[in-house]
């Protein structure tokens, strides 16, 4: 990596389950992975979703299951197909933002499961100026990802 270049965690947020609030899951205050290995899952598309789709397939290694995936797709056309009763989703906590009308966003119980990060590059002299980015990392350190929609 080039030394002028510097990379800064912005935000690090659970994944959770999306589903239809009036789905028999709507009501769950949280759900473990293994619980939805059954159920039709909206995946992601590789050529677009690359770090999504291999962080899914990761989660359901894990746990020594295949997922069922249904359809695959990009967020938010994800949260679409939830929406339209396709199937349920596994989303990071930023599109519980997105997107909440007919959706329920459960946290995943299992203490293993990763968490989708937010990684910027920039130049090492720009980490203390007070530019957008700086205050673009700064803000993003304020969202509250444990606390889903």
């Amino acid at each position: 990596m080039d030394s002028d270049i510097v990379v800064v965690d912005a935000l690090e947020e659970p994944m959770l389950l999306a589903v239809r609030k009036d789905s028999p899951m709507g009501r769950r205050r949280s759900v473990k992975l293994e619980e939805i290995g059954d159920l039709p899952l909206i995946g992601y598309v590789q050529s677009v979703s690359p770090y999504f789709r291999q962080m899914l397939q990761a989660m359901f290694v894990a746990i020594k299951r295949r997922p069922r995936i249904v359809q695959e797709s990009v967020l938010p056309t994800v949260l679409t197909l939830v929406e339209a009763g396709v199937g349920v989703a596994v989303v990071p906590w930023s599109a519980s933002v997105i997107r909440d009308s007919a959706l329920a966003f459960i946290p995943l119980s299992n203490h293993s499961l990763p968490f989708a990060q937010i990684i910027l590059a920039k130049r090492v002299d720009e980490l203390s100026a007070n530019l957008p980015v700086n205050r673009f990392v700064s803000a993003m350190r304020k969202v509250p990802p444990s606390s889903p929609a």
